[in-house]
């Protein structure tokens, strides 16, 4: 769901602020320090309920204020999402003036952050790799998301009985957590395949534009997180390494996704341009897919779009971003769209941040 206007209130380097946004392109720019940031930050917290930062809420507040407020209006459904923060309380999320979870908010108003953690996915953990994966159909896939959060439920309590060397009480736990694993493990496949169907589609017509052949050399693997066929099967045979180890060692919880070049690994091959780039094109490729499989268009965010990107990656951003139809917020330090550049886009905003203001 768009941002139309955002409101913020002593949140970061802002003391009042109201930005009326276009549902289409926003570009923000200015010196570091200026607050462009924190303006993304506060369109990705009025979605999600959390900072892309910090994961510490208390410290938003700008300077010695004990409160923030952060309100954001949508002109087409004339809905209104708070989310505030008062000393010594909870923060608060409210849709329409009526609180809901964070978990509501997410799914009413996805989001898509990019920022210099996943500029860099190739390089992160698969642990990275697999929340950025399941936050996608977290938000867009109900059967997911119950088959999850009884998935993790499940793994905490066969841990804590592997810790105590309760091999039966373990086992006890192991056909539901294999059941919910298995619905895990499939919804993960079938929504990764159009994914790398969508990316691959784009790279072609990209490349019709640009020369961009190490990324069209990239393969994407799917790794589950087991070797075998079944998952129960799996953690019987493995029951007594578990219990070793005092974990479950194999399930969807060590799933990872690997972007290969020659069988290579893609960070150890690409410049750090084209691994941002190829982060950009797995971005959109991702949104496309829940458009395709969900009918939901999260707000995509980038944050500092052009750093190690240089001119010719930079063009092909351009080229991706031509494509989008859904509304865009990113930043840069330097005022990189020209009047060339703007004409090509209807309904792009530039706002340029300085000292606090925009």
């Amino acid at each position: 769901m768009p941002t139309s206007n955002l409101k913020i209130v002593n949140f970061r380097c802002f003391s009042n602020a109201s930005i009326n946004l276009s549902e289409g392109i926003n570009f923000f720019y200015g010196k570091n320090g200026a607050g462009k940031t924190s303006i993304l930050e506060a369109i990705h917290l009025a979605s999600s309920g959390k900072s892309f930062k910090s994961s510490n809420i208390n410290s938003l507040s700008k300077d010695d204020k004990k409160s923030f407020l952060i309100e954001s209006y949508n002109s087409s459904s004339g809905s209104i999402t708070t989310v505030s923060k008062n000393e010594g309380k909870a923060l608060s999320i409210k849709l329409n003036n009526k609180k809901i979870t964070k978990i509501n908010l997410l799914i009413e108003s996805p989001s898509i952050i990019t920022d210099n953690h996943t500029y860099s996915f190739t390089n992160e953990t698969p642990a990275f790799r697999r929340k950025m994966l399941d936050k996608v159909l977290f938000v867009s896939s109900l059967s997911y998301r119950e088959s999850w959060i009884q998935y993790q439920r499940l793994l905490k309590q066969r841990n804590a009985a592997l810790r105590t060397q309760d091999a039966s009480l373990a086992s006890a736990w192991s056909a539901k957590l294999a059941s919910n694993g298995e619905i895990i493990t499939k919804s993960r496949k079938d929504f990764l395949n159009l994914v790398i169907s969508n990316f691959h589609t784009l790279l072609d017509y990209l490349s019709k534009k640009h020369s961009i052949n190490q990324l069209k050399k990239i393969d994407i693997a799917f790794l589950k997180g087991w070797d075998g066929e079944g998952l129960l099967e799996e953690i019987n045979n493995r029951e007594n390494i578990d219990i070793k180890a005092k974990t479950t060692t194999k399930g969807p919880h060590k799933a990872d996704i690997q972007f290969l070049y020659k069988n290579t690994e893609a960070k150890h091959i690409l410049s750090r341009g084209e691994q941002k780039l190829l982060s950009i094109i797995w971005t959109y490729s991702q949104h496309k897919t829940i458009k395709d499989m969900f009918n939901k268009e999260p707000v995509l965010i980038l944050d500092d779009i052009k750093s190690e990107l240089d001119s010719h990656t930079f063009e092909v951003f351009l080229s991706l971003l031509e494509l989008i139809e859904t509304q865009v917020i990113f930043s840069c330090i330097e005022d990189i769209i020209s009047s060339k550049i703007e004409d090509k886009f209807k309904g792009l905003k530039k706002f340029h941040v300085e000292q606090f203001k925009t």
